[in-house]
């Protein structure tokens, strides 16, 4: 600290040091990092960032409205600009332009609660509440004002707990709970999905219509040790001092792990001999990673690693080089947006690639041909950032942004017809051929089926994570993860 008692310096376990500068107003006018890099800050009269310079030296800029000292506009590094528009009641953000000149328009209640939302794209959407603040009706009009909306229904009990859920298409959602407030059930006339609880709150069972996950926790820590899969497989998780060291299914090793003293996995031993090793930088940036045979490191000081790669970054930490196995070089645009990957000789076989792959966008960002002229750029994205044409394809979109036409082919005669539900859910492909798919999900807008021709595959979830899936054949496919991810 100085003499103010303010932070000048912060070192870690690796004793690696952030140091900062101020003004004499004791604004951080400077951060500098252990690599010697730096970040850099103006301010105006008000204590508000005008201009900030980051490691690679990008300038961004910001003005500000009086009296308010809100954010009207942010220069880009490129020269590019986004404004931001407040209304005067709330001093709530009302309008934002993009880079091209499209609007995002923002409407309240007297409360200040979000009434209205219009899109770049035109897509226009409503809110209403109760006299709580809790929101009772949302209605999606597109891009079509006049048209008929798609309405959906909130209801809650006296506590303002969310128990019904009444879509356009008719179907609702049910929800229940717990004397403690935790959802133990929802239901929707299709699927069940129920969750059990320990007296911790901590969840020990998840039910999804048939499929059934089962959860354990650690008597002393309280951390998950395990979790029996639909299959009935148990998959555990060994921790050590608070740290995942381990998992194995079954009682079969998948991985063992070992850290460094700032916490970072260096070590990753798997089942199936293979024993990977982390080097990191001084800002914490993986720097290298090496693959060995465990056989070999077991019996040799100094094995030779069957893969190995070095990663080398640019000053604001991007990506810029990988050295080894599967070599590449990559640059950057103003925005930090990716230009060019080229790679060496010898990896271009391994990657089926070129030289170099050039990428080029467009003022919002868009992935356009490197090519392509302004005029041409326009013609292709349309209002929203939706993608036009690609290549010999052609899209079309209805009126929420959904895609429900792919043209390819000689004269477009190859389309692909798309079709959604309600909640803008892909529900079936019909492709050229004829060959049509249906898709099939719960409440949480999680896939659970897909039938092609007659043949069903079931999704089973884990949260948000894909766990496994099972067809008519009844071939089962497991997904497995580490914890936390």
């Amino acid at each position: 600290y100085d003499a103010q008692g303010r932070i000048t310096a912060i070192s870690d376990g690796q004793n690696q040091t952030i140091s900062y500068t101020y003004d004499s107003l004791g604004q951080v006018t400077q951060l500098t990092y252990p690599n010697k890099t730096t970040r850099e800050y103006r301010y105006n009269a008000y204590g508000k960032v005008t201009w900030f310079k980051d490691e690679s030296g990008k300038v961004t800029e910001y003005e500000y409205a009086s009296p308010l000292h809100l954010v009207t506009e942010k220069r880009l590094p490129n020269g590019e600009r986004l404004k931001f528009r407040y209304d005067n009641v709330h001093v709530q953000m009302s309008e934002i332009e993009n880079q091209k000149g499209e609007v995002y328009h923002l409407n309240y209640t007297p409360t200040g609660q979000l009434s209205e939302e219009i899109g770049f794209d035109g897509i226009r959407t409503t809110y209403h509440y109760d006299n709580a603040g809790r929101i009772i009706e949302k209605r999606e009009y597109g891009n079509t004002p006049d048209a008929e909306p798609l309405v959906t229904q909130y209801q809650r009990d006296i506590t303002g707990r969310l128990v019904r859920r009444i879509f356009a298409d008719g179907v609702i959602e049910q929800y229940e709970y717990d004397a403690y407030g935790q959802l133990i059930k929802v239901k929707d006339g299709q699927n069940i999905l129920v969750w059990e609880y320990n007296l911790d709150g901590q969840m020990t069972a998840e039910h999804q219509n048939w499929a059934t996950i089962r959860h354990r926790y650690d008597k002393t820590s309280g951390l998950l040790d395990g979790t029996k899969l639909p299959d009935g497989q148990w998959l555990e998780y060994h921790h050590r001092n608070g740290q995942l060291r381990g998992m194995t299914l079954e009682g079969q090793s998948l991985i063992g792990m070992f850290y460094d003293s700032a916490g970072r996995e260096r070590e990753r031993r798997q089942g199936n001999g293979l024993i990977n090793r982390y080097h990191y930088d001084e800002l914490g940036q993986l720097a290298s990673h090496q693959i060995y045979r465990g056989f070999d490191v077991e019996l040799n000081d100094t094995p030779l690693p069957v893969w190995q790669q070095q990663h080398q970054y640019e000053p604001d930490g991007q990506l810029a080089q990988i050295n080894g196995n599967q070599a590449r070089h990559y640059r950057y645009d103003k925005l930090g947006q990716l230009q060019t990957v080229s790679y060496p000789q010898a990896n271009r076989e391994e990657h089926h690639a070129e030289k170099v792959e050039l990428f080029s966008y467009d003022t919002t960002g868009n992935k356009i041909s490197e090519k392509q002229s302004l005029a041409q750029l326009e013609a292709k994205v349309n209002r929203g950032n939706r993608l036009l044409f690609f290549s010999d394809k052609h899209f079309e979109y209805d009126r929420f942004g959904n895609l429900i036409t792919e043209k390819r082919g000689k004269n477009q005669s190859l389309v692909t017809h798309y079709e959604y539900d309600c909640r803008h859910r892909l529900i079936k492909v019909i492709k050229p051929s004829g060959q049509t798919i249906t898709y099939s999900y719960d409440p949480f807008n999680r896939r659970t089926s897909k039938t092609v021709n007659g043949k069903t595959t079931e999704f089973i979830w884990q949260g948000h994570k894909l766990i496994a899936e099972t067809d008519n054949d009844k071939h089962w496919q497991s997904y497995l993860y580490e914890q936390d991810s």
